[in-house]
């Protein structure tokens, strides 16, 4: 009698997800066992800390930036180029579907929002730290609900002191997302 498997018995641990991840770059990009490999070791090389967050992300998202790892190494350098305080490769990592979808005048575009939103803020690092904040129509409806909620509020504080605080205020449709490209 042969071992059966079915998903009661299927222990969903990171190694079996790395496999089935690997399974799923060649079989959607059409490589070998050896290209889909290589292409997982060039994002890994490019993105230091991708390996212990792959369990994480989305198997599409991994599909796409194994599609073509030059411009995963390109939205690098308009990461460093828009933020050179932050660390590109942790920023595109918390939502590369966003940074693999927009160019850095578009960034910088943002982040020149950002700035007239919150004047006495260090953008560099709030977008370091908390890269989704680029959604800033999202990040001013959340402004806003803050204000409306609390009046007296000082946005600029909180971000400086708390700046996860304000993605309490988000609500339906303006969720920051964190998965999805952001409708323009």
């Amino acid at each position: 009698m042969g071992w059966q498997m079915n998903e009661r018995n299927l222990v969903w641990n990171d190694d079996l997800k790395a496999r089935l991840l690997k399974m799923t770059v060649k079989k959607e990009l059409g490589l070998d066992d050896a290209e889909a490999v290589e292409r997982l070791t060039q994002l890994a090389k490019l993105l230091p800390g991708l390996l212990p967050r792959l369990p994480a992300i989305k198997a599409r998202i991994v599909v796409t930036m194994a599609q073509d790892t030059s411009k995963v190494a390109q939205k690098l350098m308009e990461i460093k180029a828009v933020f050179p305080e932050a660390d590109a490769a942790n920023v595109f990592l918390q939502w590369p579907i966003y940074f693999l979808a927009t160019d850095a005048h578009a960034m910088e575009a943002n982040v020149d929002r950002l700035q007239s939103i919150l004047p006495d803020v260090n953008i560099q690092r709030l977008v370091g730290e908390h890269p989704q904040v680029l959604d800033v129509d999202s990040f001013e409806q959340a402004v806003k609900e803050a204000k409306h909620i609390m009046p007296s509020m000082n946005v600029s504080h909180m971000m400086r002191m708390n700046p996860t605080m304000i993605f309490g205020f988000q609500r339906g449709a303006s969720l920051i997302a964190y998965d999805e490209v952001p409708t323009q």
